[in-house]
């Protein structure tokens, strides 16, 4: 014989509507990101007064030594608008028949890595920067980590390729110059010249 539940089910009067749950909408849509990076941008604004009354810049430096900041800028970085370009300079790299737009092409994408790179340089000097006197955050560390065993060989492969395409023309000069890299790089002196 079929056992029957004795569950009558939810009739729609007894139902919580969804837009009435407390986490269905916040008053602030913004990000726990989003907002260090705007504290970030106002402090350049703010301006900071030392004992003597006297305007002495900014409030940027003081948030410059909080790693939360370093992390926010890190999360927001927009990979997905970098993959997007990629995917289309590979299209458009495959769909060109002439040298001259593929060269183009190539160059944009060399660019695209380059900025890549040196935008990982940045955070690196971010990181360090005022850890002068103490030892390594995790977050320096790990980007240490990352420079020394994965990106460090990019860039200097990526340095050997545009070496070979500036003397052909097929690339414009970089900006910024290879010599501004950290020293943790390790660029190959032969490939800077």
């Amino acid at each position: 014989m079929p056992r029957f539940s004795s569950y009558q089910g939810t009739s729609a009067n007894t139902r919580i509507a969804e837009a009435l749950d407390p986490s269905f909408f916040r008053l602030d849509e913004r990000s726990t990101t989003d907002l260090l990076n705007y504290i970030k941008r106002l402090a350049k604004h703010l301006r900071y007064y030392n004992a003597s009354n006297q305007v002495e810049g900014n409030w940027s430096d003081f948030f410059l030594s909080d790693e939360s900041f370093l992390l926010a800028d890190i999360m927001a970085y927009n990979l997905s608008e970098i993959e997007d370009r990629r995917l289309s300079l590979i299209s458009s790299f495959d769909s060109f028949a002439d040298n001259a737009q593929r060269q183009k092409v190539w160059a944009s994408f060399f660019e695209i890595l380059w900025s890549m790179l040196w935008q990982v340089n940045h955070w690196h000097h971010q990181a360090s920067a005022f850890n002068r006197q103490r030892e390594s955050t995790p977050l320096e560390s790990e980007l240490s980590g990352a420079i020394s065993s994965v990106l460090s060989p990019v860039l200097n492969k990526l340095q050997a390729f545009y070496n070979g395409a500036l003397s052909s023309g097929a690339v414009p000069n970089l900006q910024p110059e290879p010599s501004e890299f950290s020293a943790i790089w390790k660029l190959d002196s032969k490939a800077t010249e």
